[in-house]
């Protein structure tokens, strides 16, 4: 019997959505102030789609607490959970395409800036699972951010978890990136 199982993260995806809702906001946008302002938001919320794939760490407690019926009902929820993680990070990285797509830049150097901006969700990764930052604090707890943020560059294990969070996003972004590219190329980045 099928149960959904309490104490599933469910309330990640709606940050994971707000983020593609703000990147399908910039895409379409021709307004230069309206494509700036998503543009941010976007970048607020982006890190939130890959971070749902942390909740991977929770499977563990998840399942020492539910008895054996429950086990095949925890798989099938955190595979939905981890789909619509991936989902969202793929398609939450057409803005950041079509910038690239946009400046005409080499394939080499589209490869390095895309690593690089993997780590910098890494980085956002880490403000939100070890710092508990919301991407929506920064508006509301500025200074909250700042001490997090400080915080993280002074931590040396810190930065190892970013870097692996960074590795993982790369790992994740380039297994799916040729899909992204066809979808974006047909339908959402002007030539």
């Amino acid at each position: 019997m099928f149960q959904l199982i309490h104490g599933i993260p469910w309330s990640h995806t709606v940050p994971a959505f707000v983020a593609l809702l703000f990147a399908l906001l910039y895409l379409k946008s021709k307004n230069v102030y309206f494509r700036v302002l998503f543009g941010v938001l976007w970048l607020l919320f982006f890190p939130n789609t890959i971070y749902i794939f942390t909740d991977l760490s929770r499977v563990a407690l998840h399942w020492n607490t539910t008895g054996s019926l429950a086990h095949l009902s925890l798989v099938i929820q955190y595979f939905i959970l981890e789909v619509i993680g991936i989902l969202t990070f793929i398609f939450g990285f057409l803005p950041f395409e079509s910038i690239i797509h946009t400046k005409h830049f080499s394939f080499k150097k589209q490869i390095y800036s895309v690593i690089l901006f993997n780590f910098i969700i890494g980085f956002g990764m880490v403000l939100g699972r070890v710092e508990h930052i919301n991407s929506y604090f920064i508006f509301t707890q500025p200074i909250r951010v700042l001490s997090a943020v400080l915080h993280i560059i002074a931590s040396v294990d810190l930065w190892k978890l970013t870097i692996l969070y960074g590795i993982i996003a790369n790992l994740i972004y380039f297994l799916f990136r040729k899909y992204l590219l066809c979808f974006s190329k047909s339908l959402l980045i002007p030539a």
